[in-house]
């Protein structure tokens, strides 16, 4: 599942980590509509279990479906912290840009900090 994900404007990074993955995601809708978060991830199968950091109770399963990384239409209430203006993670889906891991350890928000962490 390493990569950068992609479509339009939003990104998901995956890179792995100690014990399972890093997972990144950034949407930017423009004029302070976006969200941002950064978490773990565990793979069971079809089935990612995405934990973002920093807010509690914003945890959640993803779909992955070899290509791409599909988030469920609807997401804890939690989620909405990593989001401003109207932005959501909910339903955000994104096809396989890249499967190389340094390129995917690169993928940055807006204000420039990496979602995924370095090698």
């Amino acid at each position: 599942i390493t990569g950068l994900y992609a479509r339009d404007t939003d990104r998901i990074c995956v890179v792995p980590d100690r014990l399972d993955f890093r997972i990144g995601a950034y949407v930017d809708y423009g004029r302070n509509q976006s969200c941002t978060g950064s978490g773990t991830a565990t793979r069971s199968g079809e089935t990612l279990h995405v934990r973002f950091d920093g807010v509690e109770g914003c945890a959640f399963d993803a779909r992955y479906e070899g290509d791409r990384i599909t988030f469920p239409g609807r997401l804890p209430d939690q989620c909405a912290r990593l989001c401003s203006g109207r932005a959501s993670f909910a339903a955000l889906d994104a096809s396989l840009l890249s499967n190389a891991p340094a390129e995917a350890a690169t993928l940055r928000n807006a204000r420039g900090k990496l979602l995924c962490g370095g090698l």
